[in-house]
């Protein structure tokens, strides 16, 4: 079946001024008017269907404007019927500078409109802006000044989802605000220090944000769509130069916790904002323009695997644990949202062997019943072998060592980390698997000794310690 729909754009394939667009269900093509008007006219014209398996339609002058229907959308006499909630219509080729988005549609119906800027292959969008239909009035739905050039259209509620006309306000200049921030910033392309031991490259939040004005102007932010970005779990708001987000704490300790000012107390269930800042990565060795990197800090807080038991898989199985799925979920989309390409796929060896217990006949350490099998992964944990390798700058031995101690951030000890109150380090788990239980795992303790059954599989307190290989770019 074939639904009328009609969208008019200003894109760059031909000559564009400033001006306002509509489409609807009467008027589905544009059939008068000369490019370069600021208004184009048009006129009913319920021959020209669109075709929903291949949604487009078509300027006077033969430019194709893409569109994406989700949910049930149907035609419905002279309007368009969105019959479903949750159901969306969408540009997918840009309409260059939009300012505003009008909307009539049936009375008490719930819209929301969402505004994006194309990122690499994706387009992001920022969170949308809801209104409801009230009498015969029409929904402004103002676009902030930013001039995206997608938006998205979808129903949120109401018993009727009758949509009658959308206009577009457009300026026809382009317009990639996310993008130019993401420029402005540090951090989101890898940057090697001078002295080639640091790596800057990705955003995680760190630092608890204590002044209350600046609080509630990341709140207004929120409020008023200051440029969002949306990571795999946290949202980042920008504002005033700085990136920030919030997160109910989940402290180890009942009572005490501090963050590492040593007198902002943190509370289980409240909300804090903490300024996401460029993750600090330790260099450990290098391959021409690749690099094995570790965070020189803990960055949060996980288990190594869930609370869910499976009959067929070890719970210290590193290629079935939920901490390797966050890692490269949930952890990997919020601290790399622009860029991630560079962070390389790596075979990670999950034997378990520890090579301090190697001998002739098993040179990197004796089989571990516990290991599992290699995977390809952007983010691992260390090994155990790693920790103790003497190149990489670690002790070639399981006692304490400075060089293995990590420090907490702030957004690390409100997520649970068991930190010590003298300098705010904590344990950190490893990849490896204990070897004499299924249960436990290895991992280094707060001031750098090497425990291979301290942590069990479900404790929550262990410090995040990512590691990774990078390219950077020549």
């Amino acid at each position: 079946m074939k639904h009328s729909f009609l969208l008019v754009s200003c894109i760059a394939a031909f000559s564009c001024v400033a001006g306002a667009l509509s489409f609807s269900v009467l008027k589905p093509k544009i059939t008068s008017g000369v490019s370069g008007d600021l208004t184009y006219s048009v006129t009913a014209d319920t021959s020209h269907l669109i075709d929903f398996d291949d949604p487009a339609m078509f300027t006077k002058s033969g430019n194709r404007i893409d569109l994406a229907i989700e949910g049930n959308v149907q035609e419905y006499g002279a309007s368009l019927l969105v019959a479903s909630v949750g159901a969306s219509i969408r540009n997918t080729t840009p309409i260059n500078g939009m300012k505003a988005i009008y909307v009539k549609a049936a009375n008490g119906t719930k819209w929301e409109v969402s505004y994006g800027f194309m990122e690499g292959d994706t387009i992001r969008y920022l969170p949308g802006k809801v209104a409801q239909s009230y009498g015969d009035n029409t929904l402004v739905f103002d676009l902030d000044n930013r001039l995206p050039s997608y938006f998205k259209l979808k129903f949120v509620s109401g018993s009727f989802g009758r949509l009658n006309r959308v206009s577009i306000d457009f300026s026809c200049e382009p317009s990639n605000q996310v993008k130019e921030i993401y420029d402005s910033l540090p951090g989101f392309a890898p940057t090697l220090s001078g002295d080639g031991k640091t790596l800057t490259f990705g955003y995680y939040p760190t630092d608890f944000v204590s002044d209350y004005k600046i609080k509630n102007q990341v709140s207004s932010a929120e409020t008023y769509h200051n440029p969002i970005f949306d990571g795999g779990s946290l949202r980042y708001v920008y504002y005033d130069g700085k990136v920030y987000t919030k997160k109910a704490a989940t402290p180890y300790y009942s009572s005490g916790t501090t963050f590492t000012d040593g007198v902002s107390g943190v509370t289980s269930g409240t909300t804090y904002y903490y300024e996401a800042t460029p993750i600090q990565w330790r260099v450990l060795t290098h391959v021409g323009n690749k690099y094995l990197v570790v965070s020189e800090k803990l960055l949060d807080a996980k288990k190594f695997y869930g609370d869910s038991y499976r009959s067929d898989v070890y719970e210290n199985n590193y290629e079935q644990s939920t901490v390797r799925t966050w890692l490269n979920g949930e952890f990997f989309k919020d601290a790399f949202m622009v860029n991630s390409d560079l962070v390389e796929t790596t075979t990670v060896d999950n034997s378990g062997r520890f090579i301090l217990w190697g001998d002739e006949e098993h040179p990197e350490g004796p089989d571990n019943p516990y290991g599992s099998n290699d995977t390809q992964d952007k983010v691992f944990l260390l090994s155990a072998s790693e920790i103790v390798n003497a190149d990489y700058g670690f002790a070639n031995a399981t006692g304490a060592d400075d060089a293995r101690v990590a420090i907490s951030t702030d957004f690390a000890i409100a997520s649970g980390v068991k930190y010590s109150t003298l300098n705010y380090s904590a344990p950190y788990i490893l990849r490896t698997p204990y070897a004499n239980g299924q249960y436990h795992v290895w991992s280094v303790s707060n001031n750098g000794y090497m425990e291979p059954n301290s942590v069990y599989y479900s404790h929550a307190y262990p410090g995040m310690r990512p590691a990774m290989w990078v390219t950077i770019p020549e």
